[in-house]
């Protein structure tokens, strides 16, 4: 993972207007899920922030992307010692109206491609 994309990550995570998610796209392999797993969730551990992480592996319908968001915002609050963000609810809305209108909600503001 390149000092470029931490660098990137440290920005919107210090931003004080972000009220979405972050995204991290890559070619298999690229680290996506290493630096997720290591270097992010230690990061926001420093931080006492929360982190929801989920792949998008595999998700070909709003079904399947509800179920995988609910999931791993349980898994999240189970494994948080961190307070969840006020936006997480502007979230969960989001993805609850998508699963009813078969849309993706635009929950993304940044996106990293790796």
């Amino acid at each position: 993972m390149s000092s470029k994309t931490l660098k990137a990550v440290l920005q919107y995570l210090n931003s004080d207007v972000t009220v979405g998610a972050l995204l991290l796209t890559g070619p298999w392999g690229s680290g996506k899920t290493w630096f997720v797993k290591n270097t992010l969730r230690n990061l926001m551990d420093t931080q006492s922030r929360p982190l929801i992480s989920m792949s998008l592996f595999g998700i070909n319908n709003t079904e399947q992307f509800s179920r995988t968001f609910k999931w791993a915002t349980i898994d999240a609050r189970l494994n948080n010692k961190h307070k969840l963000p006020p936006f997480f609810e502007q979230i969960k809305s989001a993805v609850n109206n998508a699963s009813q209108n078969n849309t993706i909600p635009p929950i993304a503001d940044t996106v990293l491609e790796l």
